[in-house]
């Protein structure tokens, strides 16, 4: 309900700005949302709401006009791999320098760096497309980014990717991690990253 109710809210956002009028289809999304919600708050919930605007979808009361643009990423750590690793002191954070490459991504959306231990503990890194450069259509970089939590082992491996936060989502709280405040839509498949510890001869 909630991922509907948000994307009636960015569909109508969309409206305003190029003046037009929404669908039959969104129309009756949310009027049937609003029936939904007084149902919730007074009765028994009626699923027979989502059959009414299932029956009343069709493909052909969609009309788009302009340019579709593919919003993706490419993430890459050069020469790094498990016979080449980054290497690392346990306790101390260890430098991570990626190459990234965004396609159509505008400047108001938040992107983070999303990586992952085995042990499923993550860090989110933001970055600030003001700074990255490049034109609009494609933008190339080396960035390189900080990872603060180096386990006490003798190698370990993160999972890497690129996140971008779905500005019409409901903002919803997070526990002191510094990471996005909504849900994240990922651009690109995730990267393997691997790290060894710098040995003491």
């Amino acid at each position: 309900m909630r991922n509907l109710s948000s994307t009636i809210s960015h569909l109508e956002f969309l409206h305003q700005q190029g003046s037009t009028e929404p669908s039959n289809f969104v129309t009756a999304v949310k009027k049937s949302l609003f029936e939904i919600n007084i149902s919730t708050s007074h009765t028994s919930y009626r699923p027979f709401l989502f059959n009414q605007l299932l029956n009343s979808f069709s493909l052909s009361q969609l009309v788009f006009h302009g340019r579709l643009e593919q919003v993706h990423a490419e993430l890459g750590v050069p020469d790094n791999s498990s016979e080449n690793p980054v290497i690392f002191v346990s306790g101390l954070p260890v430098s991570i320098p990626f190459e990234i490459t965004l396609y159509n991504i505008s400047s108001v959306n938040r992107l983070w760096l999303r990586m992952t231990m085995s042990d499923e503990t993550t860090q989110f890194v933001f970055l600030d497309s003001n700074l990255l450069g490049g034109c609009k259509d494609a933008k190339k970089f080396t960035y390189v980014a900080p990872f603060y939590r180096t386990p006490k082992a003798a190698s370990f491996t993160l999972r890497v990717c690129i996140g971008m936060e779905c500005l019409f989502e409901d903002v919803h709280s997070v526990k002191g991690n510094g990471g996005p405040k909504r849900a994240l839509a990922y651009l690109c498949n995730e990267k393997e990253v691997y790290f060894s510890r710098v040995s003491r001869g």
